[in-house]
């Protein structure tokens, strides 16, 4: 198998029982290898979608206030006048 690019259409892609003999059987396989990245990001934007609406709904408390994920890096902490280590 090669490891670098290679412009024949024998090529052996991933598993010994995938190989490819013809222009066509190549671009099937290149056209599915495609869809498969486009499916793969689909799911992962997906992913990353749920886990941000799951960390909002979790930041809600149950009188229907907001609590701040991140509340050091919020000024609502930081009071005036206050002494930090005195």
């Amino acid at each position: 198998m090669h490891m670098t690019f290679y412009w024949r259409r024998n090529v052996t892609l991933r598993f010994s029982s995938w190989q490819t003999d013809s222009w066509i059987s190549y671009t099937l396989t290149l056209l599915t290898c495609f869809i498969f990245s486009i499916l793969y990001q689909y799911m992962e934007d997906n992913r990353l979608r749920f886990k941000l609406l799951s960390t909002s709904a979790a930041s809600t408390t149950t009188n229907g206030t907001t609590v701040d994920a991140t509340p050091l890096l919020s000024k609502k902490v930081f009071a005036v006048g206050v002494v930090v280590g005195g």
